[in-house]
């Protein structure tokens, strides 16, 4: 039988033990279990994240070596020389450094089968 200074005690033992856990950065079971299921979801949401951000059509290395002033230059060009190879888009200031690159291998591509 418990009595009441020894339940307080034994708190006061759990508590301290407890403290020193943490400050050691212990885990219990169930810690570690939802601690493992936490980094695997956000793992799997990195991993899903970097597959679709090296997705797309390949670039030619000449391409990926270019500038982006370059890339521009390049884009305002062909823009003069084959309009057609550009359709409707004018303006590349405002794209990304991928959909630039992405934007001028479909215009190269376009212009090689026009040849």
């Amino acid at each position: 039988m418990t009595t009441n200074k020894n339940l307080r005690i034994y708190e006061a033992i759990v508590h301290e033990d407890a403290m020193a856990a943490a400050e050691r950065r212990e885990l219990t079971p169930k810690q570690r279990r939802e601690s493992r299921r936490i980094y695997e979801t956000i793992r799997a949401r990195i991993d899903e994240y970097e597959r679709h951000a090296t997705e797309g059509p390949p670039i030619r290395p000449s391409i990926r070596a270019m500038t982006r002033d370059a890339v521009v230059t390049r884009l305002a060009e062909l823009g003069r020389t084959h309009p057609i190879a550009l359709g409707a888009r004018h303006g590349f200031q405002d794209l990304s450094e991928r959909d630039l690159r992405t934007a001028l291998e479909a215009a190269e591509c376009v212009v090689e089968r026009m040849k």
